[in-house]
């Protein structure tokens, strides 16, 4: 069997999902290449960019044209500037976060320090820092430039996945809106958590993200989620997915864990292909992938302390003196109902989306409410965004038929979740913008030591590179 790819063997991909694929993996290659012993660095830089290398655009493949470009440019333009990251309005309290880590990379040479070492899901910070050294852009620009472009980067893989010219225009909107009915299980509980019109956590032990929500929120789960599951959703071939699929999730890793952990049912569907032989497997490009994401599953959890983790029925409460909501097997059932029921009603009613992708959403959505992993079940909210990438997906994607009850239903869907991303969009300028860009990590975890131990540590780890 091969060990490595031959020379002169190159992986096609459309030109959206090629950029894809280099826009998640970019910030692996930096991480190990600037923040990691030689003995690692060496070997772990140049074998990714081997990797990178082997990776071609498809010339038959059907591409995007300007005027779709242009716009789905735009409509990402709009988001990053609506969610506060650079600009006059407000931004959430999840960016005293995302500053944070971003002035991190900016300010610093080595995540190794003499007070603490970073130890988090770095990769949305990795690029716009280093750019940030240099150019020294202020007010956020670096980092919402970054962001903009791997949602462009997303839009453009939507678009590439529908014939109809009309519905290129409407799917960027229609993906963008869509949310859960959460202002209906607002109404049911009477439970608000965070910021005016933030619905999203009615249901009190977990929160199913709206697109909008999940961009101004966690970007940096929600972009790794969208374009893995993206390229995924097109039916690659099984070369595409056995070179692809493990060099997607060690990216996905750094980028975030939640997301790795989401995506991963998916990418195992490439077993199950009807070409997959086991000669097919190139053992040599698994076997390197593979001590890469144990690297990084090393520096994700080493010295991670007690983060809270049970079954949700042997702990059904967040924080149970808040007076929230808890998990019981009615409110189940009533969370299912309101979040993706209909949703995956839709995708399973289009034959073409009736597929395993689909089931397999609809199987990780179900089991996340049953788990609880961070201090905000920071497991279903972000591992659940692939699975609602790919229904949403497989929603527009059944509006390309004729069926006038399906477009109909699905708008009644779009029109019952409206007011979840209209709150997100009627925050940013109700709310004045009071959060500074030049926020850092030491006065973060100082103000918020409850979530220390998810970012730094104060030991040594073996493999990453210290200031000296």
């Amino acid at each position: 069997m091969k060990f490595i790819v031959a020379a002169n063997e190159h992986i096609h991909l459309k030109q959206a999902d090629y950029f894809g694929i280099i826009y998640l993996t970019l910030p692996l290659i930096l991480f190990f290449m600037l923040y990691t012993i030689t003995s690692i660095a060496i070997p772990s830089t140049l074998f990714l960019i081997y990797c990178i290398t082997r990776l071609r655009i498809s010339d038959t493949a059907p591409k995007t044209d300007w005027k779709i470009k242009t716009y789905n440019a735009c409509i990402a333009a709009a988001v990053i500037i609506l969610s506060g990251s650079t600009g006059p309005l407000f931004a959430n309290s999840d960016w005293y976060k995302h500053f944070a880590l971003f002035n991190e990379i900016a300010n610093h040479s080595a995540l190794g320090e003499p007070e603490f070492t970073l130890r988090y899901y770095i990769g949305a910070y990795i690029v716009p820092g280093i750019i940030e050294k240099f150019v020294s852009l202020s007010n956020g620009i670096s980092i919402s430039l970054w962001l903009w472009l791997g949602l462009v980067i997303f839009l453009n893989q939507l678009t590439t996945l529908i014939q109809s010219t009309a519905l290129r225009y409407a799917a960027p909107l229609i993906f963008m809106l869509f949310s859960g009915a959460d202002i209906l299980g607002s109404q049911i509980t009477g439970f608000k958590r965070g910021d005016i019109f933030h619905f999203e956590w009615w249901a009190g032990w977990i929160e199913y993200s709206s697109s909008m929500t999940s961009m101004f929120w966690a970007p940096q789960s929600t972009l790794p989620a969208w374009i893995s599951i993206a390229f995924l959703v097109q039916r690659p071939t099984i070369e595409q997915k056995l070179f692809v699929s493990p060099l997607l999730f060690s990216a996905c890793l750094l980028w975030s864990p939640f997301a790795a952990i989401g995506i991963a049912p998916f990418l195992l569907l490439t077993l199950a292909h009807q070409d997959f032989r086991l000669s097919k497997i190139n053992f040599g490009h698994l076997f390197a992938l593979g001590l890469i994401v144990l690297l990084l599953c090393y520096y994700l959890t080493f010295d991670t302390g007690n983060i809270p983790k049970n079954l949700a029925w042997n702990s059904p409460c967040l924080i149970s003196n808040s007076g929230e909501p808890c998990f019981t097997w009615p409110n189940y059932a009533k969370f299912i109902l309101i979040e993706f029921f209909f949703l995956a009603l839709i995708a399973l009613s289009f034959r073409p989306t009736r597929n395993a992708i689909t089931y397999i959403a609809i199987g990780i959505l179900l089991i996340l409410p049953m788990m609880r992993l961070g201090l905000y079940n920071e497991l279903a909210m972000n591992s659940s965004k692939p699975a609602l990438g790919a229904l949403i997906i497989a929603m527009i994607l059944s509006l390309q038929d004729s069926n006038a009850w399906r477009r109909s239903f699905a708008a009644l869907l779009l029109a019952a979740g409206i007011a979840t991303p209209a709150g997100e969009i009627a925050r940013a300028f109700k709310l004045p913008k009071s959060l500074s860009p030049d926020y850092d990590i030491t006065t973060f975890v100082l103000q918020n030591p409850i979530f220390a131990q998810q970012y730094v540590t104060n030991k040594n780890i073996w493999f990453i590179r210290s200031e000296q």
